[in-house]
């Protein structure tokens, strides 16, 4: 069995094994951790390595250990002025006629015509059924930025059609492998774990785990009578909470009471989605200083915020974020059975990470039938990456309205929440809104 299990030492999850028929893909920062990969899989079945001359000679320079196993194979894309995906796939087939696992080593920032044409949802999914019916295990591994504009053009379109997707990234100042998903019949697994560099004494590297369990002394967790604190935005002037815990103000500075490594209790309110922003800044600093034990709880007090905010705020370091229709009795009953909570998620590098992976654009309110495509196209394909649901509602209007005028009462104070009128009828599209509250937000318009 093919299997991830001991690449990393003392890995505590059981994970899924590697199947012939699947595709996983690995996103890399650094040839480094191709060759790692690599080598990790030959030793386990006979592998093919396909790569651009630059790739095979640096192989054959700085990994000598590896070129010695009998499992390992290699084999150079040999460029020729006409070459069509039929051709390609005749190629690979021959090539790995004695292995078991094909391993796509692919520069994007050296992109070749062939691997541009190989990394292409036409071909992957021609070169999978290709694999099924060859009892073949394909491992695309793409060393690139995680922005790189055709590594991001190939994954929308592709991400699909693998089984897996890894990004294995240089964080501050540990290795960062953020398992976005792997499916496994109807489960579906993810992780992040941050990784530290070692070198061995013939050359090559390893990697550990790195806990932040000594990021704090037990002496600075105190469970039930850890210090509790409530932000005058969570609640309502002059309403009740209970003595234990302590009024402070949007700016109170948390630095001069708290050591790090607290699990003190810390209810935030976010009063509108103006302050979104500024909320979710003040928990990445409190997170960011106090480390994972810190329970950080946000309350909504406006409606309009949407999954997408919540996300924004999860990411930033939250613990917990609670709609505006919990009474504040229930929000303070619910924060206090939050101890022992750890977060586990891994915190960005910075708050201009988490913005840039999050916010969708700033578009809203009424646009041209063709200006409001061409944002809900863009806009789907940023809330299908994000897993976030959006509803498209098409309406006629209600007796004694016209399309126009609903377009003049609509407002949104969300970015994503757009409205066009094409002949008589009235087409709305909320960008993250949960199917279910949708009724909500659009009285004026009955359903069709």
């Amino acid at each position: 069995m093919i299997s991830l299990q001991h690449i990393i030492p003392n890995i505590e999850q059981k994970l899924p094994p590697l199947l012939t028929g699947e595709a996983h893909c690995f996103v890399v920062q650094s040839s480094m951790w191709s060759d790692f990969l690599t080598q990790h899989l030959c030793l386990q079945e006979t592998t093919l390595v396909l790569g651009s001359a630059n790739t095979l000679e640096r192989l054959q320079r700085f990994t000598s250990d590896l070129l010695n196993n009998e499992n390992l194979r290699l084999a150079e894309w040999k460029h020729s002025r006409w070459f069509r995906n039929h051709g390609i796939l005749r190629s690979i087939a021959q090539a790995a006629a004695g292995s078991k696992i094909i391993n796509f080593h692919v520069n994007y920032r050296e992109l070749s015509e062939i691997e541009r044409s190989v990394c292409s949802r036409e071909f992957l999914l021609r070169l999978k059924n290709w694999a099924a019916a060859n009892d073949k295990l394909l491992i695309f591994t793409l060393q690139a930025e995680v922005d790189n504009p055709d590594l991001t053009a190939f994954l929308n379109s592709s991400a699909r059609g693998f089984t897996s997707l890894h990004m294995i990234y240089q964080g501050q100042p540990n290795w960062q492998w953020n398992l976005q998903y792997w499916f496994r019949g109807y489960a579906i697994n993810r992780w992040s774990w941050e990784l530290k560099e070692e070198l061995l004494p013939n050359g090559g590297v390893n990697f550990q785990f790195v806990t932040h369990d000594n990021f704090a002394a037990d002496t600075s967790r105190m469970g039930e009578k850890a210090p509790r604190f409530v932000c005058n935005t969570a609640i309502d002037e002059g309403e009740f909470v209970p003595s234990e815990w302590q009024a402070i103000g949007s700016d109170t500075e948390l630095r001069d009471v708290l050591p790090q490594g607290t699990d003190a209790a810390v209810l935030l309110g976010i009063p509108s989605r103006e302050q979104l922003l500024n909320v979710a800044a003040r928990i990445y600093e409190l997170r960011k200083y106090f480390g994972p034990y810190l329970r950080i709880i946000a309350r909504e007090r406006d409606e309009s915020l949407r999954l997408q905010d919540e996300r924004i705020l999860i990411s930033s370091g939250a613990n917990l974020v609670l709609p505006s229709e919990i009474s504040t009795r229930r929000i303070i009953g619910i924060a206090e059975t939050t101890v022992g909570f750890y977060y586990s998620l891994t915190l960005a590098d910075s708050f201009a990470e988490i913005k840039s992976n999050q916010l969708t654009e700033e578009v809203r309110g009424y646009l041209m039938p063709l200006a409001f495509l061409s944002s809900i196209y863009t806009l789907e394909k940023k809330a299908e990456q994000q897993a976030l649901d959006s509803v498209l509602i098409r309406a006629e209007p209600g007796t004694g309205l016209t399309a126009h005028s609903i377009v003049r009462r609509f407002s949104s104070r969300r970015p994503g929440d757009v409205i066009t009128v094409i002949g008589d009828q009235v087409y709305l599209y909320l960008y993250g809104c949960r199917s279910l509250l949708r009724l909500r937000y659009i009285p004026h318009l009955p359903r069709k």
